[in-house]
């Protein structure tokens, strides 16, 4: 069922079901549905999902998929997608029968021809819809409608009548039951109001920024929705915003068939100045506007004065280290970089010439920059399929290789350290606890840094205690058998190394669509990404996880024996959203007064 005003949709096809089973000598053991759901994209079918998820597991207990017609199965935008899904069914020995549709499913060529032509038509359909609500909504909002989304602070939604009689203010939720009214924008309370009012007054104050209306909003105690604080983007989406001179605006964004939001030029959007009272005048409108475009163009101070405070603090400090230049927060290393191209350019330009040791220091991370890209690339290179770089949690560079997707091995590129009084060479590594009970790559470089000399696999550092360890040839980490004859070696001498050591076996992990998890530890690996979580914040996801598609109630994710329960569990969701980042953080979906939910990505297994 495609949405939830379709209320017969679900009993008819279940009787139709049911009349073909019987004609058919089928009995209907088990009933999977998608209730308003449309049917463009697998992970918006929990359904379809349990039934594909049964079916490949072998768990199910029926032979046979009855569906009322091909389009029911989906009206998937790539027909091969529906013909995939339909062919796993198949491969598991259950075949799928179309109980509305005037051919049988059973392979032949005319009936497989004529299976493609309504996969297409179903295909086709999705998109016409498309292109025609598309269509309506754009003249409803010519006519100064307002077809969907939020009022904004200091609007409500009017409801009204095909002639334009007003009926109601239309509440948070609610919606029109009659298909001919429409819905347009009006002032809200009047409390609202004057606050949008108060904003633009203080936004034609040049000195005022949306930055320092929120905080002169918020010492005059007004609050925004909920009872929420003012911050800056929602002074700056006001002041933007064109709702409050009256102008009803659609098309500002597309997002065809619920993909990416893509910005839409101004020349292609429906305007309708003055579809309904404005809040603020033109005039007011047209100011804040200049004031926000001269905030946005003003040049700031030009290169000299950085460079006379700098310069000036020089002359004062001598030399001038990174640290006190973010603590002084007047000529920072990020303004060098960005205006100047690097600190040591600055340098140059007001003709200071830094220590020896300065330069060395600078020169040689570079090259550890260099030689570090130079291995991953060439490891690539040696093993396309078999290896891939593990980049954990604070970590902005790879260190990490993944032979196989089991053997874990840290690459470690050694320094260049003094040597001994007889003159033999030594190297500096830097020691990482996270990894300091992986098998090492050690690498070493020449005395110039510009490139690899000699390669160690060594299959446990052991316990170092210190963050640096000086290491000679000598060392029983760079003996002679711990060698490679070069680095094509290292996937043949890893694997044999450690294919005798005990490894985790495969039902210890869980798999739930693209999220890898152990019962236990606190790393997910999430798409490919590693995430390294808290104990409770990892318990927690672990049982959002187990339960994915379905509301956890919070009863149940309360892990602390503390009297603030509610409190407590809202900062660890708080804490785990932050954790899984922007990318994975709208999986956790929050059902008001009840709980939180898992929404799972799909990743149906490949032919």
């Amino acid at each position: 069922m495609s949405t939830d005003d379709q209320q017969t949709s679900i009993p008819v096809q279940r009787d139709a079901i049911q009349r073909y089973a019987t004609a058919h000598g089928f009995e209907v053991v088990a009933t999977y549905s998608d209730a308003g759901k449309s049917g463009l994209y697998i992970r918006n079918r929990p359904g379809l999902q349990d039934l594909l998820r049964n079916v490949l597991s072998g768990e199910c207990r029926f032979r046979a998929i009855l569906v009322f017609d091909v389009s029911r199965w989906g009206r998937f935008l790539d027909t091969d997608e529906s013909a995939h899904y339909e062919f796993l069914c198949r491969r598991a020995g259950i075949p799928v029968h179309y109980c509305a549709e005037q051919f049988d499913n059973d392979g032949r060529l005319p009936n497989a021809i004529l299976k493609s032509l309504k996969r297409a038509m179903a295909a086709e359909y999705s998109r016409e819809l498309t292109v025609k609500i598309s269509a309506g909504q754009k003249r409803l909002a010519a006519e100064g409608y307002h077809v969907g989304g939020a009022p904004g602070y200091g609007l409500r939604r009017m409801l009204i009548t095909a002639n334009d009689r007003r009926r109601q203010i239309l509440q948070k939720g609610e919606r029109k039951n009659v298909r001919s009214d429409h819905t347009v924008l009006t002032p809200g309370p009047k409390r609202e109001v004057a606050c949008v009012r108060t904003i633009f007054e203080l936004a034609a104050n040049k000195k005022n920024s949306p930055h320092s209306i929120a905080q002169e909003l918020n010492r005059r105690g007004l609050r925004y929705w909920g009872n929420k604080r003012w911050d800056y983007v929602r002074v700056y989406r006001i002041l933007k915003s064109e709702k409050y001179i009256g102008s009803n605006i659609w098309g500002r964004n597309q997002c065809p068939f619920r993909n990416r939001p893509q910005r839409v030029p101004r020349s292609s959007w429906t305007i309708k100045p003055e579809a309904f009272p404005a809040v603020i005048s033109s005039e007011q409108f047209a100011r804040a506007q200049m004031q926000i475009s001269r905030r946005r163009c003003n040049p700031g101070r030009p290169d000299k004065f950085y460079l006379d405070r700098l310069a000036m603090f020089l002359a004062q400090e001598g030399e001038m280290p990174t640290g006190l230049l973010k603590k002084r927060r007047r000529a920072t290393a990020n303004m060098c970089n960005h205006r100047f191209g690097s600190v040591f350019r600055a340098y140059e330009l007001i003709g200071h010439k830094p220590p020896s040791h300065v330069v060395n220091s600078h020169e040689a991370a570079l090259k550890m920059r260099s030689l570090r890209a130079g291995l991953f690339n060439q490891l690539k290179t040696l093993f396309p399929s078999r290896l891939r770089m593990v980049q954990r949690p604070g970590e902005r560079r790879f260190r990490i290789l993944e032979l196989d997707g089991h053997v874990r091995i840290a690459a470690h590129i050694c320094r260049i350290a003094h040597p001994t009084v007889s003159g033999d060479p030594r190297w500096m590594l830097r020691m990482r606890p996270r990894e300091g009970r992986l098998p090492a790559l050690i690498c070493i470089p020449d005395g110039r840094l510009s490139r690899l000399t000699a390669f160690y696999f060594v299959a446990d550092l052991g316990q170092v205690e210190t963050k640096w360890k000086i290491i000679g040839k000598a060392h029983p980490w760079l003996a002679p058998n711990n060698r490679l004859q070069s680095l094509a070696d290292l996937y043949r001498v890893a694997t044999q190394t450690m294919g005798g050591q005990p490894e985790r076996s495969h039902e210890e992990f869980s798999i739930v669509g693209d999220v890898v998890f152990t019962e236990d530890g606190p790393t997910m690996l999430i798409d490919g990404n590693e995430i390294q979580l808290s104990r409770a914040n990892a318990a927690i996801f672990r049982m959002l996880l187990r339960n994915a598609g379905r509301v956890v109630p919070r009863s149940l994710l309360s892990l602390t024996r503390t009297k603030d329960k509610e409190i407590y569990l809202n900062i660890q969701i708080h804490e785990l959203r932050k954790a899984l980042g922007t990318r994975f953080r709208n999986r956790i979906v929050t059902s008001r007064n009840e709980g939180y939910m898992y929404e799972k990505v799909s990743t149906i297994p490949s032919i």
